[in-house]
C-alpha cells in the first residue's frame, strides 16, 4: 500500500487518538492546534456531573496512560453543572472540557467548539456510534464526541411474576396490557394493594418524562424535530399517521391511572413508583440502567430482572436514553492538550471503563457485545443500540409543559387533542417559534 493510501486511511480511523490528532495539529482546522505542541499545553480541567470517586480514577488513569499528552483535573459540579457553568464563563473562568448530558450541550451549544466533518467524515461518525449519537450533529460538524448512554429499560419483579403465574416480561405493549389484572390487588375501598405498573401521573413518578418521551418516540411521533437544519416544535404534528402520535401516547400513558378504565392500577396518592417498587407493591417499573446499582442496594432481597421495554408491534425497536457527551470549550486555552483528551476517553478502552463504573452502555457499536457471565450487560446494550432521544433544550421546562398537559387530561380541563396543542404552543415558547 502507498504512502498516500496509508495516509487516506489513517485519517479515516475514528478517533485514533495518534492519527486524528495529528491530522488536526497539522492541518490547523482547530483553534490553537498550531500556537502549541501536545504535551505543553498544561492542565485540562474537566467539568461534569459523575460522582467525583467513581469518576475520578477513571481519569487519573487516563492521564497516566497519556502522560506525555496532558494531564487531568475533575470537578464534580453534579446537579449545578449548567448554572455552574454559565456564571463560570461569565466571568471570563470555566474548564476546558465538559462531560454532559445530550440536552445541555444542544442548550449551550454556542460555547463549545465543533469537531468539524472535514476531521470526521459523517458516515464514520454514523457507523462508529449509535444513532441516537446524530443528536450531537449540528451545522457542519459535532458538537461533542459520544461517550455513554443510559437507556430506560423494564424492570420487574420476578417474586411477584412467579405468583401470578407469568412465565416472562411482555415483549409488546398487547401483552402489557394482558398481565394488568394479574399483577394489580384491589382491598377495600378500592385501594389499590399492589399495582402492576405506574403510568399516568408525574408526581410520584420521577421518570415519567422519559416515559411519555418513550410512548411519544414509539407511536412515531417527536416533541421536537429537525427539518432541513432547523429545529421545529413537533408535538401536536400527525407524522402521516391518523392519530397524532403525541395523542396516542398521552391516552395510552393516561389510562392506568383512570378509575373508570379496566386497565387502572395506579394513582397519585400511592408513593413514589421506585420506592413503590423497592417495597414490593410494584411489579413493573421503567427506570434507567444506571438504577440497577441502587435498586439492588436498597433492597437485596428484591428478586428483580430486567427487559427491554415493550415495543409497538410491527414497528422498529426504540427505547428512550439519556445520551451523553464529551465536548470542548471555545474559550479553552489548551486545545492542543484538550481534544486529544477527548479522543483518549471516547476511546474504547476508556468508554467502557466509564460505562461499566455507571452501568451505563458505551456509545460506541464496536462496543456492545455483552459478557455472557453479566446477564444485565445483554439487555442494556441491547437498549442503547436502539435509544433514541429528541432535542430537548430546556428539561425542566419540557417536565413541566409534559406533566400540565398530562394534569389537563387528567382533570378533565381539556381533552387530549386541546392538551397536546396547548403543550405545543408551550413547548414553542421555549424555542422562540
Amino acid at each position: 500500500m502507498s504512502g498516500k493510501s496509508l495516509f487516506q486511511t489513517g485519517l479515516l480511523i475514528l478517533f485514533g487518538v495518534a492519527v486524528v490528532v495529528a491530522v488536526l495539529i497539522f492541518s490547523g482546522i482547530l483553534p490553537g492546534f498550531r500556537a502549541q505542541k501536545v504535551g505543553q499545553a498544561g492542565n485540562v480541567v474537566v467539568w461534569g456531573s459523575f460522582p467525583f470517586n467513581t469518576y475520578n480514577q477513571i481519569l487519573m488513569d487516563l492521564k497516566d496512560a497519556h502522560k506525555d499528552e496532558f494531564s487531568i483535573t475533575y470537578v464534580d459540579q453534579g446537579n449545578n453543572l449548567e448554572t455552574a457553568l454559565i456564571e463560570a464563563l461569565a466571568s471570563g473562568q470555566g474548564p476546558d472540557v465538559v462531560i454532559a448530558p445530550h440536552e445541555l450541550i444542544l442548550k449551550q451549544q454556542n460555547k463549545f467548539t465543533p469537531l468539524p466533518f472535514a476531521s470526521l467524515p459523517l458516515r464514520s461518525y454514523q457507523d462508529a456510534f449509535i444513532d441516537e449519537a446524530n443528536l450531537f450533529v449540528r451545522g457542519e460538524g459535532f458538537l461533542a464526541v459520544p461517550l455513554a448512554v443510559d437507556p430506560l429499560l423494564l424492570y420487574y419483579n420476578k417474586d411477584l411474576y412467579n405468583n401470578a403465574n407469568i412465565l416472562k416480561a411482555p415483549t409488546n405493549w398487547e401483552e402489557f396490557i394482558k398481565i394488568q389484572p394479574l399483577l394489580t390487588k384491589v382491598g377495600q375501598n378500592n385501594r389499590i394493594n399492589q399495582s402492576a405498573f405506574a403510568l399516568g401521573t408525574f408526581t410520584n413518578n420521577n421518570n415519567a418524562k422519559d416515559i411519555l418521551s418513550l410512548l411519544i418516540l414509539e407511536a412515531g411521533g417527536s416533541p421536537v424535530s429537525s427539518e432541513n437544519g432547523q429545529l421545529v416544535v413537533t408535538l401536536d404534528d400527525n407524522f402521516g399517521y391518523t392519530l397524532r402520535p403525541a395523542e396516542a401516547a398521552l391516552d395510552f400513558f393516561q389510562q392506568f391511572a383512570d378509575p373508570a378504565k379496566s386497565t387502572y392500577c395506579w394513582n397519585r396518592s400511592l408513593p413514589e413508583a421506585r420506592e413503590s417498587f423497592l417495597a414490593e407493591s410494584l411489579s413493573n417499573y421503567f427506570g434507567l440502567a444506571s438504577e440497577a446499582p441502587y435498586l439492588r442496594e436498597r433492597n437485596p432481597h428484591l428478586n428483580l430482572n430486567l427487559n427491554l421495554v415493550p415495543q409497538m408491534s410491527g414497528q422498529n425497536r426504540l427505547t428512550f436514553g439519556r445520551l451523553y457527551g464529551v465536548a470542548v470549550l471555545r474559550t479553552t486555552t489548551k486545545a492542543s492538550a484538550a481534544w486529544p483528551m477527548v479522543f483518549a476517553l471516547t476511546g474504547e478502552e476508556f468508554s467502557k471503563k466509564l460505562a461499566d463504573a455507571l452501568n451505563f452502555a458505551p456509545t460506541r457499536r464496536a462496543l456492545l457485545n455483552p459478557d455472557p457471565a453479566q446477564p444485565d450487560q445483554k439487555v442494556i446494550f441491547d437498549s442503547a443500540l436502539i435509544s433514541r432521544g429528541w432535542y430537548d433544550f430546556y428539561p425542566t421546562a419540557t417536565k413541566a409543559i409534559f406533566q400540565t398537559m398530562n394534569d389537563n387530561v387528567a382533570t378533565g380541563r381539556l381533552n387530549t387533542q386541546s392538551a397536546v396543542a396547548e403543550a405545543n404552543k408551550e413547548l414553542a415558547k421555549l424555542l422562540g417559534q
